[in-house]
C-alpha cells in the first residue's frame, strides 16, 4: 500500500482548517498536517516530508505569497497551493512568479474539497514524475530570478545566491553579491533587522519579518519589508532573507492616513454605507457624526441611517434620497432629524455613490451637516416678513388715513401742519419696511447666479431711474461692449440705481448729477458711479463696506445701503470707495465673468 499524501494546510481560519480536515482528512491517500503562521509553517516543512503545501493567503505573521517564495529556496518543485477569500490581479502575479501550483479564491459550498483533492493529486503525482528528470539547480535559480524581490540565501553569514532583482536594488547591478557578508548588504539604521534575524539564525525561530529603512546604494536608506525563513540550500542549512521596496506602499499608506485623519476629524459628520449588503448598513462614521448624532460608533455601525428619522422627519425628502440610490446619483436634501436624546436637529444631507473600477456602486458615502441655527434663522426672517408685509403696514396705512382725515378736517390750521409732517414720517417708514422686506425675501434665497448683459441691464435701470427723477442728470457712458457677460445675481442692475438714488438724495442741489461708467477689467467688469456733492458720511461708507452697523441715524438710507452690499456680496462681487474727497464721491463695484 502506497504512503498516504501528506497535506500541509496552512491558514489562521479555524472554521477553514476544520472543515479542510472534515474533508480531505477522512478521505483516503490523504493526511493533513496543519500550522497557523508562516513561522509554523517553515517550522513542520523542515521536520516533516510534506507533498503539497495548501496555504491561505492572509496569516498573523506575514502572506501566504511570502512563506511560497522562501519555500522555493528550498524545494523548488513543491506543489503549493494559493487560496485567498478575495483575489486581486497583485497577489495572482506575485503568486505565479513564485512557481505556485494554483490560486484559487475560497470557498465555503459546492464540490471545492472534491476539486481540491483532485488537484492535490494531480500536483504531487505530476512533480513524482517531473523530479527525476528535473535540474534542480537551474530550476530553483530560475524560479528566484523570476520573484520580482530581492532573494538572498545566505550560510554562515555569507551570501551563497542572489537573485537578479537583489542584484539591481542591492548592489546597484554593478557587481554580485555572492560571498558578500549579508550585515554589509543588509544594514538597518538601528540594528533593528539584526536583532530580528538572530533568533531564525541562531535556530530559536523558523521565520521572522520586519519592516525597516535599509541603506541601498545610490538610494540612501529605503523602506523595505525582509523576511527572514531557515531553508535548505542544496543539502545544507541556510537563511533565506526576501527583501520587498515598500516605497510606494509606504507612500500611499501615508497619503491614505492623511485623508483618513482629513475624514475622521472633519467638521461634518460623515458615514459610509455597504451597497452590496442588505439594507445598506452603516460600516464607517466619524467623530462629528458621533457627536452630532449622540449615538457612540458601536450603535451606529451595523445599522440604516434611517434611526436618525422621527415623528417629524417628512417623507419627501426621505423619498428623494431614496430613489437617488435606487438610480445610484447624488442628491442632497434637508430634513428633521433627531439625537439619540430625541433632541430634533436639522440636517443638510448629502449622499454620493462611490463606485469600484468597473464602475459598480460598492459603497454610499453620506454627509451630515448640522443647519439648525441657519434653519432658526430663516424661520425668524420668515417671521419678521410676515410682520413687516402685514401687520406694521395695516397699523401704519390705519395712522395714514387718521392723518388725511385731520389734515382735511384742520385745513389753514397749524394741526394741519402736523398731520402733514406724521404722514411724511409713516410714508417714510412704510419704505423702510418694503426696504426691509426686500432684504429679508434676499436673504432666504440661496444665491442664483446668472449670466448678465451688464450694460443693457444698467442701462433699463437707468432710464426708469430718470423717468421718476425728472430733476436730475444722471450720464451713462459705458466703454466695454453691450454683450459683455457677467456672472451676478438678477438684482444687479438695482445695486447700481440704489447708489444713484443715495447719491441723488444725498446731493445738496436743484439738479444733482451723477454719472456712471462701465468698463472692461482683466477678470470683469467695473461699474463706476460718480458726482460732484459732498462726501458720504464714513459711517454710511461702513454700511457698503460691512465694517460697521447700520446707522441708527440714518437708517432708512442705511437699509438701501444695505441692500446694494447684499447684492454684491452674492453676486460674488466686491465694492470700494476709489476716491472720497471734498469734490464727490466715487463708489466702484467690480463683477465677474
Amino acid at each position: 500500500m502506497s504512503e498516504p499524501t501528506l497535506v500541509l494546510l496552512v491558514s489562521a481560519d479555524e472554521e477553514y482548517l476544520a472543515e479542510f480536515e472534515g474533508a480531505l482528512g477522512d478521505t483516503a491517500g490523504f493526511q493533513v498536517t496543519t500550522a497557523a503562521t508562516v513561522d509554523e509553517a517553515v517550522a513542520r516543512l523542515s521536520t516533516a516530508d510534506v507533498d503539497c503545501v495548501v496555504s491561505d493567503y492572509d496569516l498573523p505573521d506575514s502572506n501566504g505569497v511570502r512563506l511560497l517564495q522562501v519555500v522555493r529556496a528550498s524545494a523548488p518543485t513543491l506543489p503549493f497551493v494559493l487560496f485567498t477569500s478575495c483575489g486581486t490581479q497583485e497577489i495572482a502575479s506575485d503568486a505565479i512568479t513564485a512557481d505556485v501550483t494554483d490560486y484559487l479564491i475560497k470557498e465555503r459550498f459546492g464540490d471545492q474539497w472534491d476539486r481540491l483533492g483532485a488537484l492535490i493529486t494531480d500536483a504531487v503525482s505530476h512533480r513524482r514524475n517531473r523530479d527525476e528528470s528535473i535540474d534542480t539547480t537551474t530550476h530553483t535559480a530560475a524560479v528566484l530570478n523570476a520573484i520580482p524581490d530581492g532573494v538572498l540565501v545566505v550560510r554562515d553569514g555569507r551570501i551563497v545566491f542572489s537573485n537578479e532583482r537583489a542584484g539591481v536594488f542591492l548592489a546597484d547591478g554593478s557587481s554580485g553579491l555572492e560571498r558578500e557578508r549579508v550585515d554589509r548588504v543588509l544594514r538597518s539604521t538601528d540594528g533593528t533587522l539584526e536583532a530580528v534575524a538572530e533568533p531564525v539564525v541562531d535556530g530559536r525561530r523558523a521565520f521572522a519579518r520586519v519592516e525597516v529603512d535599509l541603506l541601498v546604494p545610490n538610494r540612501g536608506y529605503v523602506p523595505v519589508e525582509v523576511s527572514i525563513a531557515r531553508a535548505d540550500w542544496r543539502g545544507s542549512r541556510s537563511i533565506v532573507y526576501v527583501v520587498a521596496d515598500v516605497s510606494d506602499r509606504r507612500a500611499t499608506e501615508h497619503e491614505l492616513a492623511i485623508k483618513s485623519r482629513a475624514v475622521d476629524d472633519a467638521p461634518v459628520g460623515i458615514v459610509l454605507a455597504d451597497a452590496e449588503a442588505d439594507d445598506l448598513p452603516l460600516v464607517y462614521a466619524n467623530d462629528r457624526f458621533e457627536e452630532l448624532s449622540g449615538y457612540s460608533e458601536a450603535e451606529i455601525l451595523g445599522r440604516n441611517c434611517r434611526f436618525l428619522q422621527g415623528d417629524g422627519t417628512r417623507e419627501e425628502p426621505v423619498r428623494t434620497v431614496r430613489d437617488a440610490i435606487e438610480a445610484g446619483k447624488p442628491v442632497t436634501v434637508e430634513l428633521l432629524n433627531y439625537r439619540k436624546d430625541g433632541a430634533e436637529f436639522w440636517n443638510r444631507l448629502t449622499v454620493a455613490p462611490i463606485r469600484d473600477e468597473e464602475g459598480t456602486v460598492t459603497h454610499y458615502v453620506g454627509f451630515q451637516e448640522d443647519i439648525t441655527t441657519r434653519k432658526e434663522h430663516e424661520r425668524h426672517l420668515g417671521t419678521l416678513d410676515r410682520v413687516l408685509r402685514h401687520d406694521l403696514r395695516n397699523r401704519l396705512n390705519v395712522i395714514m388715513g387718521h392723518g388725511e382725515a385731520i389734515r382735511e378736517a384742520a385745513a389753514g390750521e397749524p394741526v394741519a401742519e402736523h398731520a402733514e409732517k406724521t404722514m411724511a414720517a409713516v410714508e417714510d417708514v412704510l419704505r423702510m419696511a418694503e426696504r426691509g422686506r426686500e432684504i429679508n425675501r434676499m436673504l432666504l434665497e440661496r444665491p442664483n447666479r446668472v449670466e448678465l448683459e451688464i450694460v443693457p441691464e444698467v442701462s433699463h435701470a437707468l432710464e426708469d431711474l430718470r423717468r421718476t427723477r425728472p430733476d436730475a442728470t444722471i450720464a451713462f457712458s459705458p466703454s466695454c461692449p453691450d454683450d459683455r457677460v457677467v456672472f451676478a445675481t438678477e438684482n444687479a442692475a438695482d445695486a447700481v440705481t440704489r447708489i444713484v438714488e443715495y447719491l441723488l438724495d444725498h446731493a445738496d442741489a436743484d439738479h444733482p448729477y451723477v454719472d456712471v461708467t462701465i468698463a472692461e477689467t482683466d477678470s470683469g467688469v467695473r461699474i463706476r458711479i460718480a458726482n460732484d456733492a459732498k462726501p458720504i458720511p464714513e459711517i454710511e461708507q461702513d454700511v457698503l463696506l460691512d465694517t460697521d452697523e447700520i446707522n441708527p441715524l440714518n437708517h432708512g438710507q442705511g437699509l438701501d445701503l444695505w441692500f446694494v452690499y447684499w447684492v454684491v456680496r452674492r453676486s460674488n462681487g466686491s465694492m470700494s470707495f476709489e476716491d472720497v474727497d471734498e469734490t464727490g464721491n466715487v463708489v466702484t463695484i467690480d463683477l465677474l465673468t
